[in-house]
């Protein structure tokens, strides 16, 4: 998630530049799709490991509890 942030900054800076480049604008593009993909992927593997886990996905749960954490806190928590 902290890369994908940091294409989408360098995507806003290829816009507002004077001239942006057409084919770097695609080529950011293109990055944070992958990398969108990727979350996906990562998400949908994650959420297969704990149904075989119900102990690790009750924890998630608790942890979610807190407000402010969400379920990618709560994986990290735990890990």
């Amino acid at each position: 998630m902290d890369q994908r942030s940091m294409v989408k900054n360098q995507l806003h800076l290829e816009k507002t530049e004077a001239t942006p480049n057409e084919r770097s604008l695609k080529r950011i593009a293109e990055r944070i799709k992958f990398l969108n993909g990727q979350e996906k992927e990562i998400k949908m593997d994650i959420a297969v490991l704990l149904k075989d886990h119900p102990d690790i996905m009750e924890r998630i749960k608790n942890i979610c509890t807190i407000p402010g954490r969400g379920r990618t806190d709560g994986g990290y928590s735990i890990s």
